[in-house]
C-alpha cells in the first residue's frame, strides 16, 4: 500500500530529475522506461567544465540519459505499482505508528477526516525532511549534515540555438559555484545554480 498525503501525482520541486543510463535500466525493468523515451528528449553527451577546462563525455552506444518532469515520471511510476497490485491512497495522512512487541506493525491513517488502523508486515517511512515516521519511531540519525548553501533552479524554454549544442546535460564548477544545464521535455530545459559559499570544513574546503 502507498500512502501519500497530497493529491498524487505531484511535482517535487526540492529535486532535479535527470536520469543517467543505469537508472533507466532500473526503469526498463520495471516496465516505464519506454514511456519515458516517449515524451523526454535522450542525453547521448555529457559536458563537464571546470572553470576554463572542458571535455564532453559520451555515453555509450545505444546507451541515452532522461530528464522528464518529475509530475509525469511519478505518475508512470504508481501506475506500475498499482499494475503490480499495490493499492494507491492519496489525500492520506499517516498520523501514528502501530507497534506490538516494540516492533512497527502498522499505521493509522487519516482520509477526510475518517481514522483507519492498517497493519502491515513492514512500514517504509519516505517521508523526507522531518520525517514523522523516523521522529515517531525514534530513528538513529546517520550521514546528517548542515548543507552549505542551497540550489536555485527553473524552467526554461529551450532557445533554437539549443538544437544545435552538442551535449544534452551540462554540469560546470567555476571558481566555487555550480552551473547546470539539463534539456527536459515539453521542449524546455533545467537551469540551475549552486552559488559560492564559504568553506565548512577545518581544511579550508566547501
Amino acid at each position: 500500500m502507498l500512502i501519500d498525503r497530497s493529491p498524487l501525482p505531484s511535482d517535487q520541486v526540492l529535486s532535479t530529475h535527470n536520469i543517467h543510463p543505469p537508472g533507466m535500466d532500473i526503469l526498463d525493468d520495471i516496465g516505464v522506461g519506454d514511456a519515458v523515451r516517449a515524451e523526454a528528449p535522450p542525453t547521448r553527451v555529457l559536458r563537464i567544465r571546470k572553470n576554463e577546462a572542458w571535455m564532453d563525455v559520451p555515453f555509450g552506444e545505444g546507451r541515452a540519459g532522461y530528464c522528464p518532469r518529475r509530475k509525469r515520471l511519478d505518475g508512470l511510476l504508481q501506475e506500475a505499482a498499482v499494475r503490480a497490485g499495490a493499492e494507491l491512497r492519496d489525500r492520506t495522512r499517516a498520523t501514528d505508528i502501530l507497534f506490538e512487541q516494540g516492533r512497527a506493525v502498522g499505521v493509522t491513517v487519516e482520509h477526510r477526516g475518517v481514522s483507519e488502523n492498517i497493519t502491515t508486515g513492514l512500514v517504509v517511512g519516505a517521508d523526507g525532511r522531518h520525517s514523522f515516521v523516523a521522529r515517531t519511531v525514534a530513528a538513529d540519525e546517520y550521514l546528517a549534515y548542515d548543507a552549505p548553501r542551497g540550489i536555485c533552479w527553473a524552467y526554461w524554454s529551450a532557445p533554437s540555438a539549443w538544437r544545435d549544442c552538442p551535449f544534452g546535460m551540462y554540469v560546470a564548477h567555476i571558481g566555487n559555484a555550480i552551473r547546470f544545464v539539463f534539456q527536459t521535455d515539453y521542449n524546455q530545459l533545467v537551469i540551475g545554480s549552486l552559488p559560492a559559499c564559504r568553506s565548512t570544513t577545518p581544511g579550508g574546503r566547501a
